[in-house]
Order: structure tokens, then C-alpha cells, then sequence
């Protein structure tokens, strides 16, 4: 059993975890009753669960895709480890030693691309010239991405937007995201 549960801790503070020996890191898999998380999902968010339901009563009628969605659209936009584990009254873990990576993270895609030998790790059509240590993500086979002269960034081009960073300065990704609206 746990004591608790903490999401994305500030850097100081998870160095001091890690370092303690005495803390288990999140791989982010959960598993529940329906009981369980609805007893969690009433004493934590109590307003998600009433949306929710009143989109249940029109499940499997013609107008549950428009319940649905009307019923997101009023939800608080945060994630079930803010929400419910961080205030869980009843935590248990399984621990485990294996090879886990954060693929919600950009730099974790160097595991997963063709590096050059450069360093520079690859999907798409690069074409470098005194350019190293860069992360080049390009989701159309027909467009090239060229560079000259950069190193430590990483560009991502995807549904017709790109996205060019220092590999420092991705956490911040998000803030120009939402700078962006839709």
C-alpha cells in the first residue's frame, strides 16, 4: 500500500525521491474495479461523474455521440493522475524492474529513429550538412527537411505544422501549443 501519489514532481524533488531509494516512479498503468474508480472519480471530480452520466441515458439513441460530446466539453480539462491518484484513498503497486521509456516526449523518439552519423536521429527526408545531435520528425515521405550549420534541435513536421526547438526547451512546448489555439 502506498502513502501516496505524487504526479510530475518539480526537478529538485524527484532527484530526492530517486535518490532516497525509497520511492517507485509511475509508468502511467492503472487498473480498477468499476466500483473503485467510480468512488474516486465521485469523491474527487463529482462534476465528471454527473456530465457523464447524463450522457450514459442517451447511450445506444441517436443522440449519444451529441451527449457525449456535450458532456466532454464541460469537463474540467485535467488528467486522472491530478484528479484521482494524487487524492486516492486506497493506493496499492505493483513494482517492477523493466526497460520503460516516456514516449510522451519527443527526445524518447531517439530510441525509436535511424540516427546518422552525425547523431542525428531521423524520420523523413534530411538532408544535413555541419548539423549534429538533432531530432528530425517529418510525418510526409515527400517533403525534406534541410538543415545547415544547427545542432541540439529537434523539428517536427506533422499535419501541415512545424514545430523547431532547442532540445533544451522542450517542456515548454506546450505553453507555445496553446499560444496557438486550435
Amino acid at each position: 500500500r502506498l502513502g501516496s501519489f505524487k504526479e510530475k514532481p518539480d526537478a529538485k524533488t524527484a532527484e530526492h525521491y530517486l535518490g532516497t531509494g525509497r520511492y517507485l516512479w509511475n509508468s502511467g498503468m492503472f487498473v480498477w474495479t468499476v466500483d473503485s474508480i467510480l468512488g474516486e472519480l465521485e469523491r474527487n471530480v463529482p462534476n465528471h461523474v454527473q456530465q457523464l452520466l447524463s450522457a450514459v441515458e442517451s447511450l445506444g439513441g441517436s443522440a449519444w455521440e451529441e451527449a457525449l460530446a456535450k458532456s466532454f466539453s464541460a469537463l474540467q480539462k485535467i488528467s486522472i493522475d491530478f484528479a484521482v491518484m494524487e487524492h486516492a484513498q486506497d493506493i496499492r503497486c505493483v513494482a517492477g524492474e523493466f526497460s520503460w521509456r516516456d514516449v510522451g516526449g519527443w527526445l524518447a523518439m531517439t530510441d525509436f529513429l535511424s540516427e546518422d552519423s552525425s547523431g542525428n536521429h531521423t524520420q523523413g527526408d534530411l538532408h544535413a550538412l555541419d548539423s549534429s545531435g538533432n531530432l528530425i520528425y517529418c510525418e510526409d515521405p515527400t517533403e525534406t527537411i534541410a538543415l545547415l550549420g544547427l545542432s541540439d534541435i529537434v523539428v517536427v513536421r506533422a499535419g501541415g505544422k512545424t514545430l523547431v526547438a532547442r532540445k533544451d526547451r522542450l517542456e515548454d512546448v506546450k505553453k507555445i501549443v496553446e499560444g496557438m489555439g486550435s
